[in-house]
């Protein structure tokens, strides 16, 4: 049996290595602004942002296991705004991180909110926030940040928060931006000898013997593909098993010539495993018809699934998707109809 992979979970996007090469400014940055937040005080908020992967989230994953080993009191909490996109959704996750028991149903907003700040005050040292894909927060709750703020106390609660995006701070009240005063630290995409410095990092962990243009043709794709280095991994990781198949114990250039044909951009893959049952369908519909009006969307999708949601619902998942970039909406209307593109 072939024995390419030493470890191939080292490919996984969601591994944390333990290190992050081209991003120690960065690093240095974060870690700085949390230092305060270290003595139960309030640390700087950050917003960061750049291009989809190119270690946005790892580099804060990275930090606040660092600091979590060195400051035990520090309490260190992550939360995507796919999966809480409202106040309350990210009020209940922070608190039930921090130890207070909040049920998923059944809760006024009142209630989750005096929990959210009885958790906050219990913690010994600063709470520090990360809020991943901000954006997804800020769009649909655009009051949702000053809630955390005033809540959870100008000396306890840091946040740092994450985004594709470069300006939707831009959306925010002066009030809300001017209470924030969030430092931006920005990540600029990789170039291709960092690409390639990164993926040869994981691939010695990860494979028992590779050969260099092997990473070089991985870091291309991925570089071609927006600079993404999850492309660059699935690359890697599907030339292994294609290595494996075919029972050879070494990573080869033609492996990865193999599957790159086939590995495309990440963040769109990345994007429909965490939509909904509906949206999933809409996104589907859209694929196989564009353009299309609302009504000729609504009409399909109905049929398309067994438990509609209301026109109305339906509108709401249409915006989600657009702010996702996963589909168009027209800015002018075709015929009187507002049309619906696939991207």
């Amino acid at each position: 049996m072939s024995s390419v992979f030493k470890n191939e979970s080292v490919m996984s996007p969601d591994f944390l290595p333990s290190i992050l090469p081209f991003r120690e400014t960065q690093v240095a940055r974060i870690a700085e602004n949390m230092e305060s937040a270290a003595d139960g005080g309030s640390g700087q908020n950050t917003f960061i942002f750049g291009p989809p992967g190119i270690g946005k989230t790892a580099t804060v994953r990275f930090v606040f296991r660092q600091f979590e080993d060195e400051y035990p009191g520090i309490r260190a909490v992550y939360v995507n705004c796919w999966d809480c996109n409202t106040s309350i959704a990210v009020m209940s996750k922070i608190t039930n991180d921090l130890g207070v028991f909040v049920p998923r149903r059944g809760l006024g907003k009142d209630e989750v909110s005096g929990k959210f700040q009885e958790a906050v005050g219990k913690s010994k040292g600063g709470v520090v926030v990360c809020l991943d894909e901000v954006d997804q927060l800020v769009n649909k709750e655009p009051g949702a940040l000053y809630s955390l703020i005033r809540l959870g106390g100008p000396r306890q609660l840091t946040l740092v928060m994450i985004s594709n995006d470069p300006h939707i701070m831009s959306k925010l009240e002066n009030r809300v931006t001017s209470s924030l005063s969030a430092e931006e630290v920005e990540f600029r995409s990789y170039n291709i000898d960092e690409m390639k410095g990164i993926l040869s990092e994981r691939a010695r962990t990860a494979f028992s013997s590779f050969e260099s243009a092997a990473i070089m043709l991985a870091a291309n794709h991925a570089i071609r593909k927006g600079g993404d280095v999850r492309v660059g991994l699935q690359c890697l990781q599907r030339a292994g098993r294609v290595a494996e198949k075919v029972g050879d114990s070494r990573l080869l250039a033609k492996h990865v010539r193999d599957v790159v044909s086939v590995v495309k951009e990440a963040k769109p893959q990345i994007v429909m495993k965490k939509l909904n049952a509906h949206e999933k369908s809409i996104v589907e519909i859209v694929a196989k018809k564009s353009p299309m009006s609302f009504g000729e969307l609504f009409a399909a999708y109905r049929k398309s699934v067994e438990k509609p949601s209301s026109e109305r619902m339906v509108q709401e998942y249409v915006r989600h998707l657009e702010q996702a970039k996963m589909i168009r909406l027209s800015e002018k209307k075709v015929a009187g109809k507002r049309m619906v593109y696939a991207v």
